[in-house]
């Protein structure tokens, strides 16, 4: 579930940004001081614009030089050469949190296959993990176990599942398990 409001999505580029945020700890995205009208007193907590459309292979061979003379033409990839992806930027250094985070993926995911490897989520006994946490870190956390996942992670290409309770406590308990990728799916 998405939180969002009605206010008008505003250029926040050079403008503080707004203090409010929600009982999941999630900040307004919006500028400091945008109205406060319509749903959830006009705070926005995610802002979405239309995504364009790419342009046309003609158009930009009208406003790109390098573009002039182009076109498509289909090729057989030659035996033996990678088709693996490129990496073409640096993993972003990992801090100590993040490092730990890594290696209790490890531990979660040879978890899940000792357990021999459950499909279903409620299913998965031992192999579930979990951390708990103040409300305002659950977003943190969360993307901290999908890095794990990706390049310069341990479980490149894994998938982490996860769901979210509340604790006795009052803050966040965050059930997860690392597992193989299945076809199909998008983790």
């Amino acid at each position: 579930m998405t939180d969002t409001a009605t206010a008008p999505a505003t250029d926040t580029a050079n403008l503080p940004q707004c203090p409010y945020k929600n009982e999941r700890g999630r900040q307004c995205k919006l500028s400091a001081g945008h109205d406060a009208k319509g749903a959830n007193n006009g705070h926005k907590f995610v802002l979405r614009g239309a995504i364009q459309p790419p342009k046309p292979l003609a158009e930009l061979r009208k406003t790109d030089e390098s573009l002039k003379g182009f076109s498509l033409s289909m090729e057989t990839v030659p035996k033996g050469e990678s088709v693996s992806r490129e990496q073409n930027r640096e993993a972003a250094p990992r801090d100590a949190d993040q490092q730990r985070v890594d290696k209790d993926a490890v531990k979660a995911y040879e978890a899940w296959v000792a357990a021999g490897k459950p499909k279903e989520f409620d299913k998965s006994g031992d192999a579930l993990k979990r951390y708990i946490v103040p409300p305002a870190a659950f977003d943190t956390v969360v993307a901290m176990l999908r890095r794990a996942t990706t390049g310069g992670g341990p479980l490149r290409g894994k998938r982490v599942e996860y769901r979210r309770r509340t604790h006795t406590s009052g803050n966040v308990i965050i059930n997860f398990r690392f597992s193989d990728q299945t076809p199909g799916t998008n983790a």
